[in-house]
């Protein structure tokens, strides 16, 4: 018998709260510097050909669904590595790895051996997609570590083929692009 968490959607205004007070310092951040993270929720879990890295899932471009899509924008942004989490606690280890510099399962822009070493970069921004609940607490782990949150809420919540707004998203990954 599966653990029910407490998924509680926090007021929609107070996200959307957390987005306008962060909006203009992540637009002033390089795409570099910032970090995408989706949910493993997003894919089409019987179609899904993504290899299984134990807390999240690497792409394997089968097009299932629109992660890789949305994975493809942020490389062409030039954003400094894409996640897909299997879930909020993963966060913790992700920023860890992108803070240290580590060789990790990301699906990061550039060329072989383009990955920083340790205290060359470090991660500013953060966008995220997720549930309500999973999205406070990352912008709530953003604001303790001093990284500048995103977040993009999905439309309909659960923990298998939920859904997000694709444009909203697409819009929200190139903010600050023409700046």
């Amino acid at each position: 018998m599966q653990k029910k968490r407490n998924t509680t959607k926090p007021p929609a205004g107070e996200t959307r709260a957390k987005n306008r007070k962060y909006r203009a310092r992540f637009c002033a951040t390089p795409f570099s510097q910032r970090l995408l993270l989706m949910p493993q929720c997003l894919r089409n879990h019987k179609r899904c050909k993504a290899r299984d890295i134990g807390w999240g899932y690497v792409c394997r471009t089968c097009g299932a669904c629109g992660i890789m899509n949305v994975i493809s924008e942020a490389r062409e942004l030039g954003y400094g590595a894409s996640y897909i989490l299997k879930g909020g606690r993963a966060l913790e280890r992700v920023l860890a790895i992108e803070n240290a510099g580590r060789k990790d399962h990301s699906h990061a822009a550039g060329k072989k051996g383009s990955r920083p070493r340790a205290g060359e970069r470090r991660i500013e921004a953060v966008l995220g997609v997720a549930c309500g609940y999973e999205g406070m607490l990352g912008i709530a782990l953003c604001e303790q570590q001093g990284l500048i949150p995103q977040f993009v809420p999905l439309l309909r919540d659960g923990c298998v083929d939920t859904k997000v707004d694709w444009a909203l998203l697409s819009k929200t990954l190139s903010l600050g692009k023409n700046s």
